[in-house]
């Protein structure tokens, strides 16, 4: 479940700590995928049940997140957020009918469980660290 913000290199070890302490803190969520949707022209995703535990542990991250680096994307804050499981990005018109198609065959719900968190650069996505959830 994405959150995004721009760090310059010297926020970098600032939201590695920050992951670290926020991610030994916040127990794992349970989360059910349970529909497929799109961004417009953006990406195409799967789509959890929004949750309490799950609109919890988003506005932790955002809180803690907020004071470092730029401002985070504005549809990334609490009240607009959307959580989503993106499936595929940057593809063509073509490529997206047939992603849609692809995605609608999934057998849903899947009932699954956020248990790690991590910090990725993108375009192209690069994982930079990642850390477990660590409250059982």
């Amino acid at each position: 479940m994405p959150y995004a913000l721009e760090l310059g290199l010297d926020d970098r070890a600032a939201a590695e700590a920050e992951l670290t302490r926020f991610a030994g803190e916040a127990a794992p969520v349970p989360i059910t995928l349970a529909s497929v949707g799109f961004f417009p022209q953006v990406a195409l995703f799967l789509a959890p049940t929004v949750t309490a535990a799950l609109l919890e542990l988003q506005a932790g991250l955002h809180a803690r997140f907020s004071r470092i680096g730029a401002a985070p994307w504005g549809h990334y804050r609490p009240s607009m957020w959307v959580p989503h499981c993106t499936l595929a990005t940057d593809v063509t018109a073509e490529q997206f009918t047939r992603a849609l198609e692809v995605a609608r065959r999934v057998a849903l719900p899947i009932a699954c469980r956020l248990v790690e968190i991590g910090i990725v650069e993108f375009r192209p996505v690069k994982q930079l660290i990642s850390r477990p959830l660590g409250r059982l």
